[in-house]
């Protein structure tokens, strides 16, 4: 699993789709277009929990609810229907006082994590995914570093 810890949401968004083209086809659901400018994580987690809502591939029920979302205070895990899983984790002491105090919608100093994990586990050396993430300064984790 490849993380990065960020201080506004848009730009650890807008990375993660750098990093993940299955991420960006996710949220921008065929339109072409990520997000607006002035989206805001809700948006994100409107698209993403839309797709998931509406994994339905056949007219039977067969191969539904491959796509998931786990939506919480705590972040979003989102995993697409080839198996790849993305998301982000927020730091609620940052997060809560940024608000609170300064009043910015953002949080601050490196409260939102964003992660992606290939689905076999580990990137292979190989994958685009490796490259990408390695090349953009992303660190490999363990999932139980993530849980921590």
């Amino acid at each position: 699993m490849f993380v990065k810890e960020f201080d506004r949401f848009r730009a650890g968004l807008e990375e993660l789709c750098a990093v993940s083209f299955s991420a960006a086809q996710a949220l921008d659901n065929e339109t072409g277009v990520l997000l607006r400018k002035e989206d805001s994580e809700a948006a994100a987690v409107a698209r993403l929990a839309t797709n998931a809502a509406l994994d339905r591939p056949t007219g039977n029920g067969v191969g539904w609810g491959r796509c998931r979302i786990e939506i919480s205070p705590f972040g979003v895990v989102y995993t697409t229907s080839g198996g790849l899983m993305f998301g982000w984790q927020v730091d609620s002491r940052d997060f809560q006082y940024r608000r609170e105090v300064a009043g910015e919608e953002d949080c601050g100093t490196n409260c939102w994590t964003f992660f992606v994990q290939h689905p076999a586990g580990k990137a292979p050396a190989g994958s685009t995914l490796r490259q990408a993430a390695i090349c953009r300064g992303w660190r490999e984790v363990s999932r139980m570093d993530m849980e921590e």
